[in-house]
């Protein structure tokens, strides 16, 4: 889970401040004619900072999450909306105050399942397709996670925690007609969740990937 060292920094704002960590974390898994291609695992992630000064936005981002990024980062903002007031000169007074609270998490961070079970599934979805559909000329799987989690705090109004995890198997489907031109279809399976909590026997998927076959036949 992001650590939150967002809020401590919320004290030192001036001006309205609207202060946003996130982290994207994704994993992929893919087989193409049996064999394993990719093989990943990636987070990318950082701060951002906006602040208003009579009328104008100042914005500022980091690449990298710590102390020292976020009040790099807020520093730029400040300077940014002190420029773009100066230049601009709305003269616009303060926004209107909002009353403060907290947007808890609506879904709970649960620990993740191994690459390895990334691996072992992508493999048996495989195999299942190789055994079943016999007159495919190629076949892909993949398996694609993200997660992608925030923290944001703000001068007036509602902080906030965020937290979505998303799971994904496509299937991609092959033939060639009589005169040799290739013909695919590509189907997506998945959604909200770990993938744990969506997937489980590849054979579940049967229904799902007869019909694409026939679609595709």
């Amino acid at each position: 889970m992001l650590p939150d060292l967002v809020s401590p920094h919320k004290a030192s704002f001036k001006d309205y401040t609207e202060l946003r960590a996130q982290v994207n974390s994704t994993r992929a898994v893919i087989f193409l004619a049996g064999n394993m291609v990719t093989n990943s695992q990636n987070s990318i992630g950082g701060v951002s900072a906006r602040v208003y000064r009579g009328g104008t936005y100042g914005f500022a981002s980091g690449a990298e999450y710590s102390d020292k990024s976020i009040n790099n980062v807020l520093a730029a903002a400040a300077r940014n909306a002190a420029f773009m007031n100066t230049h601009v000169n709305k003269g616009l007074g303060p926004l209107p105050t909002v009353a403060p609270g907290k947007v808890a998490l609506k879904k709970e961070y649960s620990k993740d399942v191994e690459q390895s079970v990334l691996i072992e599934y992508a493999k048996a979805l495989d195999s299942l397709i190789v055994e079943r559909y016999k007159k495919l000329s190629s076949r892909m799987v993949r398996v694609n996670c993200l997660d992608i989690e925030k923290l944001l705090v703000v001068s007036d109004g509602a902080d906030s925690h965020f937290f979505q995890p998303r799971s994904l198997v496509y299937v991609q489907m092959s033939v060639e007609t009589d005169d040799k031109i290739p013909v695919e279809l590509f189907t997506p399976i998945g959604g909200f969740g770990r993938f744990n909590e969506l997937f489980s026997d590849p054979a579940l998927l049967i229904e799902s990937l007869d019909k694409q076959y026939e679609q595709l036949m």
